[in-house]
């Protein structure tokens, strides 16, 4: 059944699939949404919850839509007889009571989630709605002038591809994308009836009465909207108010913040918002353990350090690989990165000041590397991962797309591309030389083929995948050399002013001139000068007397 699924499976369902993860669901959406907002289009998102997803299928449908993807009968019969009989046993009390169960998935079966991902593919499929349009470089253009990820023209027809995306999906938790406001409460109204059929039903907000004043009102839904306006254009400009579900029974309210895979989309796109919540969860793991393993003077420091990048690290760069992450926030993953350093080494900032401690040398005792390292390391992983994927893949699609619509002139938001460009250069400049020739030499390859971007065979997948993985993991942390102090300069002592004769000398006099050039600086030779006048203003005085 898993070989069924990989052949006939929907391209944008990337929950219980082989080789796929929520990094593909989080970056399909992500960049979806980038690509429209770098091209001022707007999206409208409607983000689907549903109730009890895998207990609420209808089982007797479950049965024929295997029969419909090929599934071989004495195959069906087999998982009919599993479901047959099946009862739910639950405590009340001191005894048990024995229920039958008679719709959704077996709990606890290994088989349930791909039986689910039939049922949701076979339901979507039959619900024909319309995607927003992309263009995509041609078979075997992509990464060649004029198509790589960032900066192709929009108004490019030849050598491009169209395809459509309307959703990403992870098993149940789907994101739709629509084009206006008018389209996204169509097409609620019929995903609402259409689920029904299938025995599944989403999650909206249902009429109840107000605990405080007793009228009746609408309570929270998890299926909620968004709106991500285009680039420059504002949040308030459109209108943002709940969207009617199942007729007029339920809402759907819109919302500014929204957990997708564990990653959180802003209307702005910025990860600004991402960047803050994982600080706060990685610094949440990291106190729980800094009596226990993080402050023990029991435990070493190798192994304090192998702790942190296997738990703190990993909650800290979840969804990294998605981000178009600016500077400030860099910065801000930097700083507590340092801090978790210097904490496991038990050295204070000021310690660090006052022993001239520096920072390399505390994550060499830790057996640590730079944040700027681990995060290179991860953007470039997953981007070697994505040009190497198959053309048919829609991540990589998104990755090398572009709208036919125009950009906003001017000064233009941070995109993915920009982001992973500068993430190759930083790993250029830490390369070795033979490396960096061969990619950006006189004839160097470039960094996507040298990633595997145009690898045919598995065999020239593989040699790229390891020459790749030797790039972005080179330029280590490496103890930078003490510089010299400069020993302080000491002026030398100016000389004395020449002795006058009788006659007071004139500026243009030998021993005057020598004088003052003689002197070390010129801010002397201004005193000198000016001592100069004095005197021959007091002789003058002392011969009108």
């Amino acid at each position: 059944m898993s070989s069924i699924l990989a052949e006939f499976g929907m391209e944008a369902q990337n929950g219980f699939m082989p080789g796929r993860g929520t990094t593909d669901g989080i970056f399909l959406l992500y960049q979806a949404l980038m690509k429209r907002r770098e091209h001022q289009q707007d999206s409208w998102v409607l983000l689907i919850d549903l109730i009890k997803a895998f207990p609420g299928v209808n089982r007797e449908l479950m049965f024929a839509v295997l029969g419909k993807f090929g599934v071989p009968p004495h195959l069906v019969s087999l998982i009919r007889r599993l479901h047959t009989g099946v009862v739910a046993k639950l405590a009340v009390g001191s005894e048990d009571q024995e229920m039958p169960c008679t719709s959704g998935t077996k709990q606890g079966d290994p088989l349930a989630a791909i039986l689910f991902l039939f049922v949701m593919q076979a339901c979507l499929e039959t619900l024909n709605l319309e995607g927003v349009e992309f263009q995509t470089p041609a078979t075997g253009t992509a990464g060649t002038k004029g198509r790589m990820p960032n900066g192709a023209r929009w108004q490019t027809k030849r050598g491009w591809d169209s395809f459509q995306l309307w959703c990403s999906l992870y098993a149940d938790d789907a994101g739709i994308i629509f084009p206006t406001r008018a389209a996204l409460e169509e097409g609620t109204q019929r995903m609402y009836a259409h689920f029904v059929r299938f025995g599944l039903s989403m999650h909206v907000g249902r009429k109840e009465k107000d605990k405080d004043t007793g009228e009746d009102v609408f309570g929270a839904s998890k299926t909620e909207a968004m709106f991500f306006p285009g680039a420059g254009k504002a949040y308030s400009a459109e209108d943002t108010s709940f969207i009617w579900v199942d007729g007029d029974k339920g809402i759907a309210r819109f919302t500014k913040t929204f957990k997708y895979l564990g990653s959180l989309l802003v209307p702005s796109l910025s990860s600004a918002a991402d960047v803050d919540k994982r600080l706060v969860a990685a610094g949440g793991a990291f106190g729980a353990l800094r009596k226990c393993v993080f402050g023990n003077k029991d435990i070493s420091y190798k192994v304090q350090g192998k702790v942190y990048r296997a738990l703190v690290l990993s909650i800290l760069l979840y969804g990294s690989e998605c981000w178009t992450l600016k500077a400030t926030d860099r910065l801000r993953l930097v700083r507590f990165h340092r801090r978790c350093v210097r904490t496991m080494c038990r050295v204070t900032l000021r310690t660090t000041f006052k022993g001239r401690i520096r920072t390399t040398s505390l994550l060499k005792r830790s057996g640590c590397q730079s944040m700027d390292y681990y995060i290179r390391v991860r953007c470039l992983r997953w981007v070697g991962h994505l040009v190497r994927m198959p053309r048919e893949r829609l991540p990589r699609q998104l990755f090398f797309s572009k709208v036919r619509h125009v950009r906003r002139k001017g000064g233009t938001h941070l995109t993915y591309g920009t982001r992973v460009k500068r993430e190759v250069d930083r790993a250029l400049k830490e390369a070795e030389v033979s490396v960096e020739r061969k990619i950006t030499g006189r004839h160097g390859v470039g960094w996507l083929a040298y990633a595997g971007c145009g690898a045919k065979t598995t065999q020239e997948k593989d040699e790229c995948r390891a020459n790749w993985r030797e790039f972005i993991q080179s330029g280590k942390m490496v103890e930078p050399k003490a510089k010299k102090r400069k020993r302080a300069r000491v002026a030398p002592a100016p000389t004395p002013m020449p002795e006058t004769p009788n006659g007071c000398p004139g500026p243009n006099s030998p021993r005057f001139v020598d004088w003052i050039e003689n002197q070390p600086s010129w801010t002397q030779r201004k005193v000198h000068a000016l001592q100069y006048t004095e005197f021959v203003q007091s002789w003058i005085n002392g011969r009108v007397e």
